[in-house]
């Protein structure tokens, strides 16, 4: 897979990609990969945001100088 994707999504899918069946990860860890992906996602939007913030007020303050 391409480098944007993360190790964590590569490995969820070649683990559901596997040939033998009973070696293929089950439905009850693809949904908690994915449950915490989305919630490592959420947490780096949000920190992004206010990292974008507080750049804007100190850039507001310097203005105001």
């Amino acid at each position: 897979m391409p480098p944007p994707y993360s190790k964590t999504l590569i490995v969820l899918v070649r683990d559901m990609l596997m040939v033998e069946v009973d070696q293929r990860v089950g439905i009850k860890k693809v949904v908690e990969t994915a449950s915490r992906m989305r919630r490592e996602t959420e947490r780096q939007k949000a920190e992004a945001r206010a990292k974008q913030k507080q750049e804007q007020e100190e850039d507001k303050q310097q203005q105001e100088e």
